[in-house]
């Protein structure tokens, strides 16, 4: 009977309320509290469940709980907090290499049955240094994942201070979403400073970067290897509105269409780009 309290019923996790009191425990129990906590969900999960119905999407659950305790059999204290949202606490430390590739193997794109692959975002903070308790750490964790989401998902974000909530509204959110599977690049940069604020995965592979590497560059170093602004950035800003030309990127064999534009993103002047019909000027 207790047992049965303690776990989610679909997955055999620990429940929520269980969680945290273990959670709890660690830290009346601990002077010197050093531990991980993680938290994930499932990338599109609302998709899944709308396009193959909620017994596959139960199933899905299931595998990534399974999944959950084959990759971390350090620790029993594993939960499914609600719908598609799972925890996990290590009472101890890992080395930085080990939690990395853990953490790997979460957010890469797997096979859950025949047809479908799933991934999942993911946000990990640690004790004590991002907190002493249950409060404290899920509430870090959570600001990490939602960082990760932002950033495309399929990756996860670790903590660290100073790291904030996305400040996107729920609107913007969703439709970054979208912007990260179109198949034109395109990304966004500060109209003043031209630090790349937002880019999408097929721009982040056509110049072979992760996102990482990208929000906060100038955009005229990272895709034209220039040290200043390039001509089209004065055209924007001498029109004032509206630009695009068929040109050569910085490696001088593909070609590709650009289109770019004055808007606001996330309250701020942007500049916008898109990068279409790209093709080797060989063939």
């Amino acid at each position: 009977m207790k047992e049965r309290a303690e776990k989610d019923t679909l997955t055999n996790l620990l429940n929520r309320t269980e969680f945290e009191a273990r959670v709890h425990k660690f830290f009346s129990h601990n002077k010197q509290p050093e531990g991980i906590f993680i938290i994930l969900d499932i990338d599109h999960f609302k998709n899944i469940n709308d396009s193959l119905g909620h017994i596959s999407g139960d199933k899905i659950l299931c595998f990534v709980a399974e999944l959950l305790i084959e990759i971390f059999p350090e620790t029993n204290i594993i939960s499914r907090l609600g719908g598609d949202e799972f925890a996990l606490f290590i009472p101890y430390k890992l080395e930085q290499f080990e939690l990395e590739k853990k953490l790997l193997k979460i957010c890469q794109t797997f096979s859950a049955n025949e047809s479908t692959k799933v991934s999942c975002s993911v946000g990990v903070c640690f004790s004590p240094i991002h907190g002493f308790s249950y409060k404290e750490l899920y509430k870090n964790s959570d600001i990490a994942l939602l960082n990760a989401k932002q950033l495309g998902k399929s990756q996860y974000v670790i903590f660290e201070h100073g790291l904030t909530l996305p400040s996107f509204s729920q609107l913007e959110q969703k439709a970054t979403a979208l912007l990260n599977d179109v198949s034109d690049a395109m990304f966004v940069c500060d109209a003043t400073s031209n630090e790349i604020i937002y880019i999408n995965n097929t721009a982040c592979h056509f110049i072979d970067k992760n996102k990482y590497e990208c929000i906060g560059a100038k955009c005229y170093q990272l895709f034209w290897d220039k040290c200043k602004n390039c001509d089209r950035c004065l055209s924007i800003n001498q029109l004032n509105s509206y630009y695009e030309e068929d040109t050569v990127m910085k490696d001088g064999k593909t070609s590709v269409h650009i289109k770019a534009k004055l808007g606001k993103w996330d309250g701020k002047d942007v500049k916008i780009h898109y990068l279409q019909g790209i093709s080797d000027i060989n063939k």
